[in-house]
């Protein structure tokens, strides 16, 4: 960032946490990739969806950051969705009964559509037999169509440096509900909700005895990106819709069986159409008083942070920035910012992490509100936000999460002698 003196690293991470603050992750084959989505278990353990060279990776540290040596090897496990070009993991949930679920994508080629990937492991790291096929399995009910790079259409693309992130949630039967993205041509895309049997098969009784859902906007393109079980059973989901050009950021609302709730917005739907040209929800939190709170960006020129906060009829909460998303530019990054991640902490605080864009150096941005969505000034740099700056290039923190009441996050640094270095940070706020 232009501005290196808002705060110094060196303040900021938890010197009790890895070395001084950082955990670089390290591969048993000396493997490099990037990290993503992380987790905290119940016993403060961080888990972390991650990729090694075109495998996927999970990568779990114990509470003060070194890498876990009772799982897998030396803290990590590697492996692929199935045969193909390229597994990656995204995000990472630990279940009821201990288990780890990877959530991710599959390339079955290269610039293949993305399908999602699972593998779901054991407490010690070893895959659990029983789940797909001895331990992972790629949902994706609809038939591809195989495309080639230059079909690609600009308007078509995400501006998502994340744009591969998942998630997927564990229902109270022990049953699986995840997301996915079909594609009929680059300028056709369809979100698919899927529900999924304790052994990783789709399940029938689900979506006319399909085991799936399509998720689409008015017969647009429309790309799901999070997945969000509330406190009531519905599931709230965050993504994008193309219209006229322009990428709109979109929350929808689903009923446990699959079927759009008509009271949320347009028949289930809340497109946003009055922020820039391109602009994203990228996750999605379910805030104290159960109130859906949209974590994003905007882009025009640049990117800009964006938070919304709904209702259950998808109105926009009064008590939140006076009813007003809240968008937040960054002037000292060249190209902005974009909120990629987020989490309400205890005191009911709201903190979101993003990368700032089109720097040689880039840092990684943690801000903090109160939950009337104005920035906590009590935190950081006096005006509600941390500047992590670990190296001398790119350094591009996309997930945050709370470890006892401290903010953990992972990321990716890069270019270095050695490759990619994934790592993870604590931090003392």
């Amino acid at each position: 960032m232009a501005n290196k003196e808002l705060l110094k690293s060196s303040n900021i991470l938890d010197p009790a946490f890895g070395s001084n603050g950082i955990a670089w992750i390290k591969y048993p084959n000396s493997g490099t990739g990037f990290a993503r989505g992380i987790t905290v278990t119940p016993d403060y353990k961080l888990v972390i969806a991650a990729g090694s060279g075109l495998n996927f990776s999970v990568v779990r540290l114990n509470a003060n950051g070194t890498q876990d040596t009772t799982f897998g090897q030396n803290g990590t496990v590697t492996g692929k969705f199935a045969d193909g070009h390229q597994s990656g993991g995204s995000s990472v949930s630990v279940l009821k009964n201990g288990n780890i679920l990877l959530s991710g994508f599959y390339e079955e080629y290269e610039y293949a559509p993305s399908k999602r990937g699972l593998a779901l492991f054991d407490d010690k790291g070893n895959f659990v037999e029983e789940f797909g096929e001895k331990g992972v399995i790629v949902v994706h009910p609809i038939t591809s169509v195989k495309f080639q790079l230059p079909e690609v259409k600009d308007e078509a693309k995400s501006r998502s440096a994340s744009s591969q992130k998942g998630f997927s949630v564990e229902l109270p039967d022990g049953k699986l509900m995840t997301f996915s993205n079909h594609m009929n041509s680059f300028a056709d895309k369809v979100g698919l909700l899927m529900r999924l049997d304790k052994n990783g098969a789709l399940d029938t009784t689900f979506g006319d005895s399909k085991g799936y859902v399509t998720v689409q906007y008015a017969a647009h393109y429309t790309s799901v990106g999070s997945l969000t079980c509330l406190k009531n059973g519905m599931f709230a989901i965050g993504g994008l819709v193309n219209q006229d050009g322009k990428n709109l950021g979109m929350i929808a609302l689903y009923s446990a069986d699959g079927v759009p709730v008509k009271t949320f917005g347009s028949n289930g739907f809340v497109v946003f159409d009055s922020f820039g040209s391109k602009d994203e929800i990228f996750d999605i939190v379910e805030m104290h008083d159960g109130n859906i709170l949209g974590i994003g960006s905007t882009y025009d020129d640049t990117f800009n942070g964006l938070l919304v906060c709904l209702d259950s009829t998808g109105k926009f909460v009064d008590t939140f920035n006076g009813g007003k998303p809240v968008v937040t530019p960054i002037p000292e990054a060249v190209g902005g910012t974009a909120w990629l991640s987020g989490a309400q902490r205890p005191d009911k605080k709201i903190v979101v992490i993003g990368p700032t864009y089109g720097e040689q150096n880039s840092t990684t941005i943690i801000a903090q509100f109160l939950p009337n969505g104005e920035p906590d000034k009590s935190f950081g740099d006096g005006q509600g936000k941390l500047v992590v700056d670990l190296t001398d290039v790119l350094d591009m923190g996309v997930s945050v999460a709370i470890q006892d009441n401290k903010l953990v996050a992972s990321g990716t640094s890069l270019p270095h002698e050695d490759g990619i270095r994934p790592f993870a940070f604590r931090c003392l706020q």
